[in-house]
């Protein structure tokens, strides 16, 4: 097992910050931005325990909050508004460039990941992100990625809970838009939430093999010369 580093982070976007949790084994070979515009589902136990599992397999990962610290206090029915698709786009762009000229992080292929009302924000950056290696997406609306859909480069998985069938149903259609290698994959027994015993583990096994999979086949990004 890799000894892992874990630091707590902050990074500036327009005079405020968003705050995240790195975790960096030994001799990563790749970094994962694990971020969420979805409340307290950002820093969950469920994306802790993913961001650990990563770790463990020699993945940097960093668990990032896309709201700042005003809207992480707004009250709950406002929090629970439907997210702003490109306001968070643009924070995750920003959090890439982060990871981007983070000296331990800046020459590995990059991943991310996203789950929830998250998703489609993390559809949105990757078709403009083309030095991406590989997105996982986890239940969640990946039809509200729209147009970005097609633009998508990076081999892509969409998780899915085999008992919620209306989402499910919206991750195939949102497959047959997409023109990269992508795949609809589901967890058997389980329900959006992937509450259920043992459920959550699947979906930890199957992003880390995805990643482990993809990553593995980029090449390693070469920084300019001056």
């Amino acid at each position: 097992m890799p000894r892992v580093l874990t630091r707590n982070i902050w990074i500036a976007i327009r005079e405020k910050t968003l705050q995240g949790v790195l975790r960096i084994p030994r001799a990563a070979r790749g970094a994962i931005l694990l971020a969420g515009a979805d409340g307290s589902d950002a820093m969950s136990p469920q994306r802790n325990y993913l961001a650990e599992r990563l770790a463990v397999a020699g993945l940097a990962a960093l668990l990032l909050d896309l709201r700042t610290e005003d809207e992480s206090a707004l009250p709950e029915t406002d929090a629970q508004r439907p997210i702003d698709i490109a306001l968070h786009t643009d924070r995750m762009l920003s959090a890439t460039d982060w990871i981007a000229g983070h000296p331990e992080l800046a020459k590995l292929p990059l991943g991310l990941f996203g789950a929830n009302s998250s998703a489609a924000v993390i559809l949105a950056a990757a078709a403009r992100l083309p030095k991406v290696g590989a997105v996982v997406c986890c239940s969640g609306r990946p039809d509200l990625a729209g147009e970005a859909l097609a633009e998508i480069r990076a081999p892509t998985l969409l998780i899915e809970a085999a008992r919620d069938r209306e989402t499910l149903a919206l991750a195939e259609g949102a497959l047959l838009k997409m023109n990269c290698e992508a795949e609809v994959r589901t967890i058997l027994d389980a329900t959006s939430v992937f509450a259920e015993p043992g459920t959550w583990e699947q979906v930890a096994s199957a992003t880390t093999e995805w990643f482990e999979t993809h990553l593995s086949a980029v090449p390693v990004p070469v920084p300019p010369t001056a």
